[in-house]
């Protein structure tokens, strides 16, 4: 509300860039910017048997790039909350009429990520058990505890992540 429109135009392109680059250096695809969100896929076009962890990586590189971003009038409080889930979904182009989406995302999975980050702290990443389970050993990890999510029947047990470990293969994650 304080900022001057130019200027905030200029915030949230700068912060588009930061997720830009931490989705794309980790083999993601932005699949649409969301005003002042960023909808992300991992495994998608393309698969990789890391996908979890490069999501998670992306996601600590995120938060870390937005706190860069904080130096300026009006920017001192910015924060990013980043949430992300594994499993199946299809992606299309949707739509009808003059209104047409390329690349969205239809599943539990997209619905599940949207309502771990509306949950998550501010300047942090929360991660599904599902996620969890691919990427334990590579981050240290936070029980957050069973959620309920909205238009999800079961609790959602869930983990905000501290920060990457040590582990640079599997066998380090296991040790």
């Amino acid at each position: 509300e304080e900022m001057d429109v130019e200027d905030l135009r200029d915030l949230v392109r700068d912060y588009q860039r930061v997720c830009a680059a931490a989705i794309a250096e980790r083999s993601g695809f932005v699949a649409r910017y969301l005003g002042d969100g960023v909808l992300a896929y991992f495994g998608y076009p393309e698969a990789h048997e890391d996908d979890a962890r490069l999501a998670v990586a992306a996601g600590v590189a995120i938060v870390a790039g937005v706190a860069g971003l904080r130096r300026g009038p009006g920017r001192e409080e910015l924060d990013v909350r980043v949430g992300l889930h594994t499993g199946e979904a299809v992606v299309a182009d949707m739509g009808g009429g003059q209104s047409w989406q390329k690349h969205e995302i239809v599943g539990e999975t997209p619905n599940i990520a949207a309502r771990l980050q509306s949950v998550a702290p501010p300047g942090s990443v929360v991660i599904s058990d599902r996620t969890r389970a691919l990427v334990e050993g590579f981050f240290a990890l936070e029980s957050v505890g069973g959620l309920t999510l909205k238009g999800v029947r079961r609790t959602m047990p869930a983990y905000r992540v501290l920060g990457p470990t040590a582990a640079r293969t599997r066998l380090d994650a296991v040790a």
